[in-house]
């Protein structure tokens, strides 16, 4: 079984090169340009002095170092300023791609969700909610609970069909969820398994106030965390950022300093929490549900069942993961 970073590279061309109409620059010279554009992340010179510069990376090498990072405790600062990012990104709606999403997001197209322009408070010192990047406590924790919550929601046959997935394979819901009489079937909005996915990423960083006892007897720990890395890389990659930020000259620093507190045009979260909380089924968990006989399943991929029988003969033999 490769690793993700292994994963994530077999989606990425190195040798692609895209020329501009009528460029004359050999492949080779234009792949020594790329890496010599990749700029230092726009934060460090904040904490680092002008004179300590690292040497520039290639995107690619700069994303993997980001992506190792991520289960590094000893980097919180670096850390928290990716995840206030992808909090952000992970709550954004892009304007011209409302009406396409509608198409294939029941959720969306039972509410009219408002779009309303919020500021970025990414950097550090410059407002906006120190909640989301704050270090452990109770109230952080209480925090990204009230909005990981991922309950199911009841879809119909023909939201399937609009999410371009198989209805016989989706699992219905028990009798009395019906709506206007159809038979629904168990779903849960994705924005909440994107957000407890970077909730994951958060409590790996602080890996030892989660985990004080180590992860090894957390079933299924690095697993989980790749799973959650290539959520958000879909996510992120998907969903365009079409924002520019731009850069000033701060006192005390030489160099021009990113200004990444920019304006974009988003989804009122409010709206979305409020309406996921009416639509929610809150008496039940997919748990509830057993398989009866003659349902028609799907194949189990060999990673899963390699990584189940791992932990069976490393833990405890009568591990169920069901």
């Amino acid at each position: 079984m490769s690793s993700f970073p292994q994963q994530l590279a077999s989606h990425f061309k190195r040798d692609r090169v895209y020329m501009p109409v009528g460029g004359s620059k050999s492949r080779s010279e234009m792949l020594d340009e790329q890496d010599r554009a990749g700029s230092i992340d726009s934060d460090i010179p904040l904490m680092e002095s002008p004179h300590s510069m690292p040497r520039p990376q290639s995107w690619f090498k700069r994303m993997l170092a980001r992506l190792r990072a991520i289960t590094m405790p000893s980097r919180p600062v670096m850390i928290n300023l990716v995840l206030s990012q992808l909090l952000i990104a992970c709550l954004l709606v892009v304007n011209g791609d409302a009406n396409c999403r509608r198409e294939q997001a029941p959720l969306l197209d039972r509410v009219n969700v408002p779009l309303v322009l919020r500021q970025s408070f990414a950097q550090y010192g410059m407002g906006g909610n120190e909640i989301w990047r704050a270090e452990p406590s109770e109230e952080v924790d209480k925090a990204w609970e009230a909005v990981t919550a991922e309950h199911i929601i009841p879809v119909k046959h023909s939201d399937i069909v609009a999410m371009r997935k198989d209805p016989s394979e989706v699992v219905p819901m028990p009798p009395g969820y019906e709506v206007d009489g159809e038979q629904t079937y168990m779903a849960k909005a994705a924005a909440f398994h994107n957000i407890h996915c970077l909730d994951w990423l958060r409590k790996a960083v602080y890996r030892r106030h989660y985990y004080p006892n180590g992860t090894d007897e957390v079933p299924f720990y690095d697993y989980h965390t790749a799973h959650c890395i290539m959520i958000l890389f879909e996510h992120l990659t998907c969903y365009g950022d079409s924002g520019v930020y731009l850069y000033r000259w701060m006192e005390r620093f030489d160099r021009p300093i990113a200004d990444t507190n920019i304006w974009r045009k988003c989804w009122d979260f409010e709206t979305v929490l409020q309406e996921h909380n009416n639509a929610a089924v809150k008496d039940m968990v997919e748990t509830d549900v057993k398989k009866p006989k003659g349902a028609k399943e799907v194949e189990a991929p060999w990673q899963i069942l390699k990584i189940i029988s791992d932990f069976q003969r490393d833990h405890d033999a009568n591990f169920d993961p069901h």
